[in-house]
């Protein structure tokens, strides 16, 4: 079950994982920036590979003005 896996996650890489998805839905340029930064360096293996996946995501979306 979904909220068992989730039991799992410390409380501060969920907070990070949030942050990643948020900066996903905002799909601006400046968004797009901060998630390679995240992608390249951030504190957490699990934010790293979200932040490379949503960039990937966002690769198939058009950039917002």
């Amino acid at each position: 079950m979904l909220l068992d896996k989730l039991a799992d996650v410390a409380p501060d890489t969920l907070r990070w994982l949030r942050a990643v998805e948020m900066l996903e839905y905002a799909g601006t340029p400046e968004a797009r920036q901060t998630l390679s930064l995240l992608a390249k360096d951030a504190p957490k293996i699990p934010v790293q590979e979200e932040a490379k996946a949503s960039l990937e995501r966002l690769g198939h979306r058009p950039t917002s003005p």
